[in-house]
């Protein structure tokens, strides 16, 4: 099981196929070359792609590009790279000017997260694996939908994705979607994601469990 825990860089592949063999191999291949290159655009371009995956498409997000999404066409399938220390969650410093744009209107902040949580026409959205919020919980009644998942679960016709999740499916046009994850990078690759589907509007709580569990000591 991938621990996301201890990773910089994510890449999804966007038909949520997960292999841990082609994780593994990836991860390999792009440590070395980024011993070497110390730059993870080169080390991209560099790395062999990986035979036992069949993912054709990645986004590659890391802290020190803001998360602007490089997309490249690859084998390879979702990986978290680097060192391993780092964490799945930005450095609180940096959570401001990561999400700074035209798009800035999309972050949740932790007050109206707060309010949010406690309103029933709004559908709040964990993309963590389910063994993390057997451990620490959830914020109010949200659905988990795992990161490997979102793109398979919101490309389900409507009737399938409520027999499945309990809840109406959003029209693409909702603005009453929020996404969270355990500090921010896998819901906000999960945003680009859904925008690959025409969602464009859900939006995102960059502080994620790690803020909430802070804020409301609980355990994170």
């Amino acid at each position: 099981m991938v621990d996301y825990q201890q990773r910089d860089i994510l890449t999804v592949a966007t038909n949520g196929y997960f292999s841990n063999m082609a994780f593994r191999c990836q991860v390999r291949s792009l440590q070395r070359t980024m011993k070497r290159t110390h730059n993870i655009t080169t080390a991209l371009a560099c790395r062999k792609p990986c035979p036992t995956s069949t993912c054709s498409y990645v986004t590659t997000y890391h802290r020190h590009y803001h998360h602007q999404p490089l997309q490249v066409s690859s084998t390879a399938i979702f990986s978290n790279i680097l060192s391993g220390s780092g964490k799945d969650y930005l450095p609180k410093r940096e959570i401001s000017s990561t999400h700074e744009g035209s798009e800035s209107w999309k972050d949740v902040h932790f007050s109206e997260m707060e309010e949010l949580s406690k309103r029933s026409d709004t559908l709040i959205v964990d993309v963590r694996e389910r063994s993390e919020l057997e451990k620490t919980g959830q914020i109010g009644a949200s659905v988990n939908v795992p990161l490997g998942d979102l793109y398979s679960a919101f490309s389900l016709p409507a009737d399938d994705f409520k027999d499945r999740y309990k809840v109406e499916k959003p029209e693409t046009d909702d603005s009453k979607v929020v996404l969270h994850c355990l500090g921010g990078i896998r819901s906000k690759t999960g945003l680009d994601i859904l925008k690959t589907l025409g969602y464009n509007k859900f939006r995102h709580f960059p502080g994620g469990w790690e803020e909430w569990s802070e804020k409301k000591e609980l355990p994170s």
